[in-house]
């Protein structure tokens, strides 16, 4: 006979059931009361942290904290002085204030003077110094933010080294490692506080903010030993001699020339007497304004120039009206780190008014060499050799002219938009042929007369390029060695705009 299935004990399963349940119980409240005596700080961190955010709009109480203790330097009155920043910082703008950068360019501090401690001037208002671990070593200190907007712990707290730090944490506020909110908050020591001084006290033109800033920025640079703006204008320096790296640029030059004595002479300024001026001339002073025009790549280049021409004769009557254009061309046949070889080719049309003395009266070709070395990466040598004949002048007093320089030019300053480049050269010419009217209108030969001009001058780059390009000036002072020259002295104020 099969035995039948045992009943269940119901009785016994709801005595173990009620073990369970208070076994249960018991351990949860445990566990709940641990976990509440360890996370004490934390739960009143948050309450007040919900609080504090609520108020801190509406009002702002600062509290003063314990400062650290100055260092020796500092109680001797030995205070370690930085540069100047760019601002100040006002009671107002104290609270939860990031880094401040105006113009790009980060805030530097200084100590000013050693002065009380403004009343407003304090340390913001944070929760208590509650943590995880009240009690323990390793609650944190207050935490304090540098001039960098970099957070500064007053003693080592450990933490670990790969634990990465929320971007913008100093500025927006956060919480850290530590579970305490972090705000930006300036650093005062002791009986000592730190300002950032306004650029408007020390140089008005280098406040950013100031309507002069954009003129007078290039003088705020830093100067740059090497690597600055000089270096790539630098071979472009020279006044008088042609220099033979391509270049694109608009440019008006202003030359002030005095003391030419016989201006017909081979027909290299105004035509000879009847074809030109009608009386006999002993000194004429004049004037160029010219503008020129320069384009092309990196190997081939046209420039053009156009030159109004303002004449002051003793004898001949004063004129102004425009001279006589060129057109002159560059091919670059050795590209060299050190050394450029340029073939030159400038024509010379007669735009302007031979009988007012504007203007030769014919076209003169002028054929040429142009050298470059490149000593150092601040300085240059040039050189130029060309060769000056005319085409339909007159027969007699009309004749060729072979010219030639040697020229420097280096960096003195540079910055990144910004640099001071003075120059040397020594240029020549000689008179191959032709003939020359005294003032007492007698007509002599030109028998290879040779004159020598000396020329310095200093080239200034403004940047940084605006619409119109890059901006360069300068000036030059020319004075002749001898009185063959087309003056005795020639002043140059020059202007460009390169693009």
């Amino acid at each position: 006979m099969s035995q039948g299935r045992r009943p269940i004990n119901w009785l016994r399963w709801n005595l173990w059931g009620r073990y369970v349940c208070i076994l249960l119980i018991v351990s949860t409240t445990m566990t709940n009361v641990l976990q509440a005596k360890e996370k004490k700080g934390t739960r009143r961190l948050f309450d007040l942290k919900s609080d504090a955010s609520a108020q801190t709009q509406e009002s702002f109480k600062p509290i003063p904290l314990p400062l650290p203790t100055p260092s020796e330097e500092e109680a001797a009155g030995e205070i370690p002085v930085e540069n100047a920043g760019h601002s100040e910082i006002s009671a107002e703008e104290t609270p939860l204030r990031g880094p401040l950068l105006v113009g790009g360019i980060p805030p530097k501090w200084t100590v000013v003077e050693q002065k009380p401690q403004p009343e407003e001037l304090r340390i913001s208002q944070r929760p208590p110094e509650t943590g995880f671990f009240p009690e323990s070593e390793f609650a944190p200190p207050p935490l304090l933010e540098g001039p960098g907007g970099e957070i500064i712990y007053q003693d080592n707290f450990p933490s670990d080294p790969n634990m990465a730090v929320p971007m913008f944490q100093s500025v927006i506020g956060g919480e850290d490692f530590s579970g305490f909110p972090v705000y930006p908050e300036p650093a005062y020591p002791e009986d000592v506080f730190v300002e950032q001084i306004s650029c408007e006290k020390i140089r008005p033109c280098c406040d950013p903010c100031s309507p002069w800033f954009k003129i007078f920025q290039p003088f705020c640079s830093e100067p740059q030993p090497e690597g600055g703006i000089g270096e790539e204008r630098v071979m472009f320096a020279p006044f008088l001699i042609e220099t033979p790296v391509p270049q694109n640029y608009t440019g008006f030059r202003f030359d002030f020339a005095s003391g030419l004595e016989t201006p017909d002479r081979s027909e290299l300024f105004w035509a000879k007497k009847g074809v030109g001026p009608p009386l006999n001339e002993n000194n004429v002073n004049y004037q160029d304004v010219t503008l020129a025009l320069a384009s092309g790549g990196k190997y081939f280049s046209t420039t053009t120039k156009v030159p109004i021409r303002f004449i002051n004769p003793d004898i001949n009557d004063s004129t102004v009206g425009l001279g006589d254009l060129s057109i002159a061309t560059r091919l670059l046949i050795i590209d060299g780190d050190h050394w450029k070889l340029t073939q030159y080719f400038n024509t010379i049309l007669p735009t302007g008014s031979k009988r007012r003395g504007l203007g030769t009266g014919h076209t003169s070709l002028e054929p040429g060499f142009l050298a470059q070395l490149k000593w150092t990466d601040k300085t240059y040598f040039f050189g130029d050799l060309r060769y000056q004949f005319p085409i339909g002048g007159d027969t007699i007093h009309s004749g060729q002219r072979l010219m030639y320089g040697l020229g420097m030019s280096t960096v003195q300053y540079q910055t990144d938009i910004f640099a001071v480049m003075p120059t040397f050269e020594l240029i020549g010419w000689s008179a191959l042929d032709g003939a020359k009217t005294l003032p007492n209108g007698l007509v002599i030969d030109v028998d290879s007369e040779t004159a020598a001009v000396l020329s310095t001058g200093v080239r200034f780059v403004l940047g940084p390029a605006g619409d119109l390009g890059l901006f360069e000036a300068g000036i030059n002072s020319a004075v002749s060695l001898n009185d063959r020259a087309l003056y005795q002295t020639l002043t140059t104020i020059d202007f460009r705009f390169v693009y």
